[in-house]
């Protein structure tokens, strides 16, 4: 350290100048390409998909309930839901951690599933087990820019 204090006060005045502005615009720089720059990029990159995930949240949404919705056909399946969703689940060989708040309404967390690829499923599950979402809780990982770990509640529809 005494290296560069004696170094730097060698230095003319106007060196110093020179040199301390030279730090600022380099260090301006860096800021931009370290942080900005990326930044401004996964930014354009979310307001891009925004249009088609909220195209895709509203339908599944707002989906008509007079739609014809596949039941299964023993009564046994579909007074257990959650059952019933372990098993078309399981036909689509997808996991998921699935918790029975009573026998007519289950918690489903999906995590590292691509959020397109999540709201499909979560229309097809509705549509196949006949049950209504209540409850819907997105939350993104910071690490990863396409998975989410999705909270949702089904209930069935009485």
């Amino acid at each position: 350290m005494d290296k560069w204090i004696l170094w730097w006060r060698t230095r003319t005045q106007r060196e110093r100048l020179i040199l301390l502005a030279w730090c600022v615009v380099m260090g301006g720089l860096l800021f931009w390409l370290a942080v900005l720059s990326p930044l401004n990029r996964r930014v354009q990159q979310l307001e891009r998909q925004l249009p088609q995930l909220e195209g895709k949240f509203n339908e599944l949404r707002y989906r008509s309930a007079d739609k014809a919705v596949t039941r299964p056909a023993s009564s046994k399946a579909s007074a257990d839901l959650r059952s019933e969703l372990f098993r078309l689940l399981a036909d689509k060989k997808i996991t998921a951690e699935l918790r029975a708040i009573s026998n007519s309404r289950v918690e489903m967390r999906l995590p590292e599933l691509p959020l397109p690829e999540a709201l499909d499923l979560l229309m097809a599950l509705r549509q196949e087990s006949g049950a209504k979402i209540t409850v819907f809780n997105l939350r993104s990982d910071k690490t990863s820019s396409s998975s989410v770990n999705i909270i949702v509640e089904f209930e069935n529809r009485q």
